[in-house]
């Protein structure tokens, strides 16, 4: 028996633009590494916006990746237009959240999703919040759990904001 090699982070982002069903899915990211995952979307076919909290992060991002699009505000509520966008990628962003808060931390990603757009959140293991508690949270916001993608940080789970 072979070893399958680990999905990479750009099989895992494909699948999820695919799954908006958009020709080209406007993309909110938030999260640590903003100019190599906001590259990263772009390639797979998006149109990646990063959200940092901070004009120091922004600068950093801009500068190593001059062709991308990138605003300032809090990721709990980014300054981008009610349902403006496809997906909405939160990576790690929101594992340290306890999960009383959760809800209220995503409100402002969901405000920003189209009826029918996608949020993602990757859980790594050491997350203060199981899938079940995330999965709660988000029940209270009207999104539904889609399905889960492999990835190498932990497993990106899908939700899709119904209305």
């Amino acid at each position: 028996m072979t070893d399958q090699p680990e999905p990479t982070r750009q099989e895992a982002l494909r699948q999820l633009l695919l799954l908006s069903g958009r020709p080209l899915p406007r993309v909110i990211f938030v999260g640590p590494d903003l100019a190599h995952d906001c590259r990263l979307l772009d390639a797979c076919g998006g149109a990646a916006t990063g959200v940092a909290a901070d004009e120091d992060s922004l600068e950093h991002a801009r500068l190593e990746y001059p062709e991308g699009t990138f605003v300032c505000g809090p990721i709990h509520d980014p300054p981008l237009e009610d349902f403006s966008h496809d997906v909405a990628w939160a990576g790690i962003a929101f594992a340290d959240v306890p999960t009383q808060q959760l809800a209220d931390a995503l409100r402002g990603l969901h405000r920003a999703l189209r009826p029918g757009g996608l949020l993602a959140i990757t859980r790594p293991q050491q997350s203060v919040w199981t899938r079940p508690e995330l999965g709660a949270a988000l029940d209270k916001l009207d999104f539904t759990f889609t399905r889960e993608l492999p990835d190498a940080a932990g497993p990106i789970l899908v939700f899709r904001r119904e209305y």
